[in-house]
Parts: structure tokens; sequence; C-alpha cells
């Protein structure tokens, strides 16, 4: 993964721990970091100098998606091992791991509860919070994006289905 200064383009830094391929990158809210995700099953956290401060493991397949929480104080994964993972950025630990069923999960978001959003392979999008995990039928094939708009509290999924479609998230699910 690279980092590159806006409007010029010039390369601030290139980041090179991971073994595999980078999936996603995403800054901290600040702005002062970046999390990336990869085919080498790490979630890597990078300063704006491309030093590595922290790496967690635990996925036992390769990572597609990452976000941040609002604060800034956790990270969020989900994997083609079927599960979402939460850490905790100041103690460089899992925090949480909720089993989506088993199934590939390539696409998350969070809502103003702090509940994670997932879409996933089957379908359906999975509300994780809490250590619970609670599913709604969504589609009729695997879920490729979810987008969350928290002004609207609106969530948009796309499916392979061929199908976009909204989403009220209300306070209670």
């Amino acid at each position: 993964a690279r980092i590159w200064e806006i409007p010029s383009l010039r390369l601030q830094a290139v980041l090179t721990e991971h073994s595999d391929d980078v999936d996603m990158a995403v800054f901290a809210p600040d702005n002062g970091s970046v999390a990336t995700c990869a085919l080498d099953r790490a979630v890597r956290l990078f300063d704006l100098s491309g030093l590595c401060i922290k790496t967690f493991w635990g996925h036992t397949g390769n990572i597609i998606s990452l976000l941040w929480s609002k604060d800034g104080k956790r990270l969020v994964s989900s994997s083609v091992d079927g599960t979402v993972r939460e850490w905790d950025i100041a103690k460089g630990i899992q925090v949480s791991c909720y089993d989506i069923d088993g199934v590939r999960t390539d696409t998350i978001e969070m809502d103003t509860q702090g509940r994670i959003i997932a879409g996933e392979d089957r379908g359906r999008i999975a509300i994780l919070t809490e250590g619970k995990v609670h599913y709604h039928t969504a589609h009729q094939a695997g879920i490729k994006k979810i987008v969350y708009c928290e002004e609207q509290q609106l969530l948009a999924s796309l499916s392979y289905d061929r199908t976009l479609a909204f989403w009220h998230i209300s306070e209670t699910g």
C-alpha cells in the first residue's frame, strides 16, 4: 500500500509489512494513522511515515474489509473465515469475535449506536452487538457492499443478485 500526498501526488510513504495482497486501507478518524488488511491474514496499523506500529492476528482466512470506530479507539475486520473481529488499538488486542455462521463477509459498516453491520455471502445482513448476531434476509445472493448514511439512518446494500436495496436502521435493530 502507498500513501500519496494530494494534490501533488507526491509519494509520502510505502507500507511494506504485508506478505500478500492488501485488500483495504482506511485512515483513522483523526487522519494520524492508516490501517490495512490483507490476504496474509493480518491487520496492520501504520503511522503516516510508513512505520508499522501494530499488527493484529486472529483471522484464519484472508481479511477482506476493515473499518474504524467513530472514536478511533477500535478497528473492525471481516474475513473469508466467517468472522468479524474487533480490535482495541491502545491495548493491541482482540476484544470481540463474532461468528457469522462460518460465512464469508465482504463488507462491514458501523451505525450511530456503534453496532457493526455486516453483509455476508448468503445475502443476509448481520447486526452485531453485545456479543450477539441478529440476521436479516436481504438478498438472494451474497452482499458485496454495504454503505451506511448516518444522517438519514439508511443502509444501502448491493448484491451479486444484481439488486440494490435501502434499509432504515432503527435504534432497536
